[in-house]
């Protein structure tokens, strides 16, 4: 029967309710009654490609196996779920058992109201009702007094000391791969020091498994996270303040391969978890966003210039008036504006740099520069005459498809459209690698290239590890990620669908072989 499956997990998203007290994170019970004799237990989800009525008949063939004949029952629905009673045996004592079943998208869900005398059934039986009419089939886990989103296919399960845990399906031979959910503790301190005394306390002091944070704490959600890693083992670490309490998410693997593998799952939960209280914060840095198509200027042209020049600079690194060589792209727009920024970051406080790519310039309706990356041109006869925001105008004559003044501006070859299909990885980078990989049919998947914009700590909205479509357009690589979020980067490339490589916002990417 049904009744050999209860066990502490909880999949189901059950709603606060002061008639009903939590034991544990998979039992409830009702006000007034003992919980070992009335109370409702939420059981895993599981695999089933049927409808409701199919899950419901085949947890019902379950009930009535070994019985001489069916028992009775009636039957009814509660929001989401549907219900059916009946009376039963359990180990030789009599049960008077509600069945609450829900089933779609390839999951079925279960939650048993059971109860030791008729009289307990009937005196809680409209309050289990109401509460499972309210109640979300779905894979959530309640921890600490947060809703964790349990990634699909991944069991739930208690542990000591009040901790649950997640565990992925299908583990390769040896791999150790777990989510920790500790329980919410006291406390008025930032979260940054509850993952500040994980790891002093479990990796820099642990003589059996040292270990230490790597690199620095940043946001996602309403969570701070960092990551650390052991001489055995690599973690995510995400803390959640909310009200009086914090709560610690720790992500284990035993190898940087499981890490990237499951690291999205875990992602995903993290950020689809509400923190109470959590604010973004309005100051934090934000992707440019892309014109909207009625004022999308088509460029005419972007042309790769290098030349020596004396220039000021307000930024006291540079000394003031300087003399160097520039590389600079010069960028002319079908409605007569130009701009001409630097190629790469020149880490000085005025750089003209556009980190995010040209398809993030909105130039619509500019009549007049708004800053001295811009400008506007002319041509006339071949001759083409750019005037800067500042400085003295720019004389150019046509070369074939180069432009020629005091510098040679070479024609950057169109990439609008193109598709390079392949895995690129970030070079020189230390520790887990950083890469993108780039499919024919528009998908992509990236893993930590939030790191080219500062990573969490600068841009908390950048998934680390991502997926979505793309496109290549106006030197720049738009990403657009299926949870909402878009990012457009500044995109260096030879034209053609195989490419050996790239700079994204500066940063050079290697084709995998």
């Amino acid at each position: 029967m049904v009744l050999g499956l209860l066990a502490a997990f909880l999949v189901q998203e059950i709603p606060a309710d002061n008639h009903w007290t939590r034991y544990g994170h998979s039992v409830y019970a009702p006000a007034g009654a003992p919980p070992a004799e009335c109370f409702l237990n939420v059981l895993p989800p599981t695999d089933f490609k049927g409808g409701g009525a199919e899950w419901q008949d085949a947890v019902w063939k379950d009930v009535c196996r070994g019985a001489p004949t069916p028992p009775e029952r009636t039957t009814g629905t509660a929001g989401a779920f549907a219900w059916f009673s009946t009376v039963g045996d359990a180990g030789g004592t009599r049960r008077w058992f509600t069945f609450y079943t829900a089933a779609a998208d390839g999951r079925a869900d279960l939650v048993v109201f059971v109860a030791a005398s008729e009289a307990l059934h009937k005196a809680h039986s409209a309050a289990a009702q109401a509460l499972m009419a309210r109640a979300r089939p779905g894979p959530r886990a309640v921890a600490g007094g947060l809703s964790y989103r349990i990634p699909p296919g991944w069991a739930a399960k208690d542990a000591a000391g009040g901790v649950v845990q997640f565990i992925p399906p299908d583990l390769p031979a040896g791999g150790d791969v777990s989510i920790t959910v500790a329980p919410a503790q006291p406390s008025q301190v930032p979260p940054d020091s509850t993952i500040n005394e994980f790891v002093f306390n479990q990796l820099i002091m642990n003589k059996a498994e040292r270990g230490h944070q790597d690199g620095v704490t940043g946001s996602m959600g309403g969570f701070r996270t960092a990551n650390a890693s052991s001489t055995a083992h690599r973690f995510g670490l995400y803390a959640a303040h909310w009200g009086a309490s914090v709560q610690l998410v720790i992500f284990t693997c035993n190898s940087a391969e499981l890490f990237t593998k499951y690291g999205p799952a875990v992602e995903r939960m993290i950020r689809t978890t509400e923190v109470p209280g959590f604010k973004p914060d309005p100051m934090a840095w934000r992707p440019a966003p892309l014109p909207p198509p009625e004022r999308d200027v088509k460029i005419l042209g972007a042309y790769l210039g290098t030349g020596f020049d004396t220039r000021y600079s307000a930024d006291p690194k540079a000394g003031g008036v300087a003399s160097r060589n520039y590389r600079e792209v010069l960028v002319l727009f079908e409605n007569g504006v130009a701009s001409r920024t630097d190629v790469v970051n020149s880490g000085l406080r005025d750089t003209t740099y556009v980190s995010q790519g040209f398809a993030t310039l909105d130039v619509a309706g500019m009549k007049q520069p708004s800053d001295r990356r811009f400008g506007r041109w002319t041509e006339d006869g071949g001759t083409i005459t750019v005037q800067m925001f500042q400085g003295p105008p720019l004389k150019l004559t046509r070369d074939g498809e180069n432009l020629k003044g005091e510098w040679t501006w070479k024609r950057l070859p169109p990439v609008d459209g193109l598709r390079p299909a392949g895995t690129y990885f970030r070079q020189g980078t230390i520790g887990d690698p950083q890469s993108i990989t780039l499919k024919e049919d528009g998908g992509f998947e990236t893993s930590r290239a939030n790191e080219i914009f500062g990573g969490s700590l600068v841009n908390p909205d950048f998934p680390v590890f991502g997926r979505g479509t793309y496109e290549i357009r106006k030197w720049s690589l738009i990403l657009r990620f299926d949870t909402g979020y878009v990012q457009s980067i500044n995109l260096l490339m030879d034209a053609g669908t195989e490419p050996k490589g790239f700079l994204l916002n500066g940063y050079s990417f290697e084709r995998h072989p």
